[in-house]
């Protein structure tokens, strides 16, 4: 009976912590985290403005000391088999911005949820990849959720660049078999998350510049399943994130 206990407790503190997590989104999503009309139209024409208009720095692995990275299973990749492990990580696959703060994500030692996470760490770097799981619902909803993500990522890691990843595409297969699954569609959404770039402390990038073949889509060599990256395709993502990083 003894033994049992602490993991009872160890239960009961998971549920808390995502029980708090879920209250505190909850709370939140009742501030104001709209786009207007005028970024509507921005967002459907080109993030050219918010991709050059700052100097990126060539960096080296221990850049990534105090970096989390946030996301999906594109992010789970990254983690499991890129050269990064010094990073911290919150991802998991499947996950979208709608539940991120309601599941717990192992760190090898221990579960914890998101804002545990960013209660807890004292990160100089943010990166976030959502949306390959949230393109086929409203695109203008998903992305106002994603906003909320931000704020709550600016509200306990007030000090740290956050890096707004562009959504990985699909391989041409997957992204012509279904127009709600497109690599436009994932385009669009990529242009309404570059919206909240302001160049300053938040920043878009965008991988696919690496990633793509002629025609945009995910290319062949990397993916067998036209969705993620073969194990050992992440090499390109890590240099990419080095030659895209910001020193202050």
């Amino acid at each position: 009976m003894k033994k049992a206990i602490p993991a009872v407790l160890c239960i009961i503190s998971l549920v808390i912590g995502a029980v708090s997590g879920y209250i505190y989104y909850s709370e939140l999503r009742r501030e104001e985290c709209e786009i207007t009309a005028a970024n509507k139209v921005n967002s459907y024409t080109t993030v050219a403005s918010v991709k050059k208009s700052y100097d990126f720095d060539t960096v080296e692995k221990d850049y990534f000391d105090d970096a989390l990275f946030i996301g999906d299973s594109r992010t789970v990749g990254l983690q499991k088999y890129s050269e990064l492990q010094n990073a911290d990580y919150f991802a998991q696959v499947g996950l979208t911005v709608y539940r991120a703060f309601n599941v717990s994500v192992s760190n090898g030692y221990s579960y914890r949820t998101l804002l545990d996470t960013l209660k807890s760490g004292n990160y100089g770097k943010v990166y976030i990849m959502f949306g390959v799981n949230e393109i086929t619902a409203e695109l203008e909803t998903s992305a106002a959720e994603y906003c909320k993500l931000l704020k709550t990522v600016r509200k306990y890691q007030p000090d740290a660049l956050i890096f707004i990843e562009a959504n990985l595409h699909v391989g041409k297969n997957r992204s012509d078999s279904w127009e709600y699954y497109s690599n436009e569609r994932l385009d669009e959404y990529n242009n309404l998350l570059s919206i909240n770039a302001d160049n300053k402390d938040i920043f878009y990038i965008d991988i696919n510049e690496v990633y793509d073949d002629s025609e945009g889509n995910l290319a062949a060599e990397y993916t067998a399943d036209d969705l993620h990256l073969n194990a050992d395709c992440y090499a390109p993502w890590t240099q990419y994130l080095m030659t895209h990083a910001i020193n202050r």
